[in-house]
């Protein structure tokens, strides 16, 4: 995997975590809403579904897959902060976290930080060439 990709990691987990966030709030909805028509009796066909527990059924499910992920992206932040955090150069740091933690654009981290937009882009560069060569190691290492 790239370094890039390894950090963008974070972003997506996000965009999950909010998608997965989003079906529940809908589902949690639905359910609130579900009205009991009573019918009569029924001679012959199959049981009828009951849509609200259909819906509380599914929202569990959901909660449950949304706290899954929950805990992996906690661990996978845990794991890229620390990469971050062991760049040499404070600026590379800084400006990598910026980036791909906070989601800033070259804009906002140049003001953040109080440097110019092209020395953004050089300690980014130069950050991200950083953590592939820690990447890389770590997949030697373990191979």
């Amino acid at each position: 995997m790239n370094a890039e990709d390894y950090l963008n990691q974070l972003q997506r987990m996000d965009m999950q975590i909010q998608h997965l966030t989003d079906q529940i709030e809908m589902l949690k909805t639905k359910a609130t809403k579900v009205n009991h028509a009573f019918e009569g009796d029924k001679v012959q066909g199959s049981r009828a579904l009951d849509p609200m527990g259909e819906a509380v059924i599914a929202y569990v499910d959901k909660q449950r897959e949304l706290e899954e992920l929950v805990r992996k992206d906690l661990k996978i932040r845990g794991e890229i902060i620390s990469m971050i955090e062991s760049l040499q150069d404070h600026m590379q740091e800084a400006v990598i976290y910026d980036r791909y933690v906070k989601y800033m654009t070259i804009s906002e981290t140049a003001m953040d930080q109080g440097i110019s937009f092209s020395w953004v882009k050089v300690c980014t560069k130069l950050g991200l060439q950083e953590i592939q060569k820690k990447l890389d190691a770590v997949t030697k290492s373990s191979q």
